[in-house]
């Protein structure tokens, strides 16, 4: 399985293929775009397009996941800032969300992130979760950091609770009003998950069954 088009500085014609297969992509529906169709709106021949992707599949993919092993890095840097637990979840967030912002048409033509896989050879989901787990695995870098600070919960694994904030990050992007300011929207959203995520205080403990009341014998 070759991973070469998403670790390779790319070209300045892969360039300018991803980005005719990208405005190919956000007018018409996945099968209906051809090699063929790509190699004429990027000005280059057919046979070019194999000097830098595997095949159509691969093309595809390197289209929808353009910039993902930045965002891992970015992430995997906010990581390692030492920054406070909020201002590094934040940060996150705005960086998850810009992602998602630039890639708005195509996620908007396939529906969800996960959808535009769903179409993809059985390699190609292979190659996604191996890409998207980079990413889980970046932002359980930062919450991890924040159990160690007890400022999160350490009774799920950080990889879970990275899933829920992604998943709420996804929701947010797909749901809210885009004219909505995005440092407030991503600042209550931080919020939202931190309190659901916040680690309980040591005094609490559980209710105290009531005791059974019984009628005095007769």
């Amino acid at each position: 399985m070759s991973l070469r088009g998403n670790r390779m500085p790319p070209t300045d014609t892969k360039v300018r293929i991803l980005a005719s297969a990208t405005e190919l992509l956000a007018r018409r529906p996945l099968h209906d775009v051809t090699l063929d169709q790509v190699a004429q709106a990027a000005g280059v021949g057919k046979g070019t397009i194999y000097l830098h992707f595997d095949d159509k599949d691969d093309l595809l993919f390197q289209t929808f996941t353009q910039g993902f092993d930045d965002l891992c890095e970015q992430v995997g840097a906010i990581a390692r800032s030492g920054v406070a637990c909020g201002q590094a979840l934040e940060e996150v967030c705005r960086q998850v969300s810009g992602h998602f912002r630039r890639r708005r048409r195509l996620l908007a033509m396939t529906g969800a992130e996960d959808a535009s896989m769903r179409w993809q050879a059985p390699k190609m989901q292979s190659r996604w979760r191996m890409m998207r787990k980079q990413l889980v695995d970046a932002v359980a870098q930062v919450l991890s950091r924040g159990m160690g600070q007890g400022e999160i919960r350490d009774d799920l694994p950080a990889e879970v609770l990275a899933n829920i904030l992604l998943g709420m990050i996804r929701s947010w992007h797909r749901d809210l009003d885009p004219d909505t300011p995005i440092r407030k929207n991503l600042a209550a959203l931080v919020d939202v998950f931190r309190r659901g995520a916040a680690r309980a205080p040591a005094t609490d403990a559980p209710l105290a069954a009531e005791p059974v009341r019984t009628s005095p014998c007769p």
